[in-house]
């Protein structure tokens, strides 16, 4: 049968090569980027990453990087201890358990505020009354809603209830109220927020201009490109055109096969070995 048609790719650009290693070798497990998904001014368009390729390249990174089959361990026993520690615990006779309560006392005796009070304050939204700390407190130790709502129908036992659960009845008539205490907290905190994280956000639209820039970066990637697709040769991930930039992060995963050294140290020392005069 005649070979399917090639697919045509957009801004001029040539199917990658395919190469053939001799040895089987690891994959690099990169988020591929197609052309189909690239921007007429994309970085990867213009890279040029075969001007890196070698023979003691691609046999350096044959030696250190091939593939050997691993030994699966019998997961069996580990799964059994796992198991174990998931056991239910038997049911509480109350409707909070007893840490809860105890964190819901302890938080009470700090504030010192009635019940009704505390529930009008974040019903009204009161900003002269409401405070970081009082918000910040509810949401760690109120519980759940559904022990809200157990508690709520103990409405008419009110009287005979302890401290805690009495307060959880006052504050179970608050519709959505873990979500009313979570946009309480965001108004109240936001300005703080902000000022705290500008500096960042000035620092890495600064860091990624510099990149863009960065003539030594692009160098880089290219040669993790050529690697990559070097590795990659005969599977789904091979003759890829780009990556997410995530997977620098990923490089150092990739051991050889003594165990000794990682794809992140090898892709720096060939790059330092050709580049000298490049820092990165």
């Amino acid at each position: 049968p005649p070979p399917p048609p090639a697919i045509k790719l957009p801004y001029g650009l040539q199917q990658k090569k395919t190469y053939k290693p001799e040895v089987v070798m690891k994959r690099v497990n990169w988020s591929k980027i197609v052309p189909q998904e690239m921007a007429e001014n994309c970085f990867w368009i213009k890279v040029k990453e075969e001007k890196f390729e070698s023979p003691d390249l691609f046999a350096q990174l044959s030696l250190s990087f091939s593939s050997k089959t691993k030994v699966k361990k019998d997961m069996d026993e580990t799964d059994d201890r796992k198991a174990l520690q998931f056991k239910k615990k038997a049911k509480e006779l109350r409707i909070l358990d007893s840490k809860t309560a105890q964190n819901m006392s302890i938080f009470l005796g700090s504030f010192r505020l009635p019940y009704e009070e505390i529930r009008d304050i974040i019903l009204q939204v009161d900003e002269e009354r409401l405070s970081e700390a009082l918000i910040q407190n509810l949401i760690k130790n109120l519980p759940e809603q559904k022990e809200l709502s157990a508690l709520a129908e103990l409405k008419s036992e009110y009287e005979e209830l302890c401290e805690s659960e009495q307060f959880g009845i006052v504050m179970s008539s608050v519709k959505l109220l873990r979500s009313r205490l979570n946009g309480i907290l965001f108004k109240l905190t936001f300005e703080e927020q902000v000022n705290n994280i500008r500096p960042d956000i000035m620092n890495v639209t600064f860091a990624c201009e510099e990149v863009k820039r960065s003539e030594g970066f692009s160098r880089l990637l290219e040669m993790v490109l050529l690697v990559g697709n070097y590795m990659n040769a005969g599977s789904r991930n091979a003759q890829t055109f780009g990556f997410n930039i995530s997977f620098l992060c990923k490089l150092r995963d990739t051991k050889s096969t003594d165990q000794k050294t990682t794809l992140l140290h090898f892709l720096v020392e060939k790059f330092e070995e050709k580049f000298t005069d490049q820092k990165t």
